[in-house]
């Protein structure tokens, strides 16, 4: 039996994914061979063939794309500790305005009434 390897980088999977693709091995047993080595949580069978997907399509980079969103309230930073997190978002929370709050707190009263008065069913359909 092989050694399992564990632990393993998302972009390592995608790069075994993308060198067996080239070989036209068919994302089944690619999916398979990657269980056999990394274990049969490293990735779905689904997550394989949608990475053999976008690798026909010609997509070469095996790392994540930058993500558009809101971003990170403490990006750029670097803690060694936990009471530094914790001090670097106590510092941004008394940085807002506090408007920042109130208008926090006026949301919750229509998400509040609109759960008591949707018979409990919590989430709309």
């Amino acid at each position: 039996m092989d050694k399992l390897i564990e632990n393993a980088a998302t972009c390592e999977l995608r790069s075994v994914i993308r060198f067996l693709n080239a070989k036209n091995i068919k994302p089944v047993d690619i999916h398979r061979q990657i269980c056999e080595i990394y274990g049969e949580n490293a990735m779905s069978d689904s997550m394989v063939r949608r990475w053999v997907r976008l690798f026909k399509e010609g997509r070469t980079n095996v790392h994540d794309e930058e993500r558009t969103g809101r971003p990170s309230l403490i990006s750029g930073q670097n803690f060694n500790e936990d009471d530094e997190v914790k001090k670097a978002i106590s510092a941004w929370l008394q940085s807002q305005a506090s408007s920042f709050y109130d208008e926090g707190i006026q949301k919750l009263e229509p998400r509040y009434d609109k759960c008591l008065n949707n018979g409990g069913n919590y989430v709309e359909k």
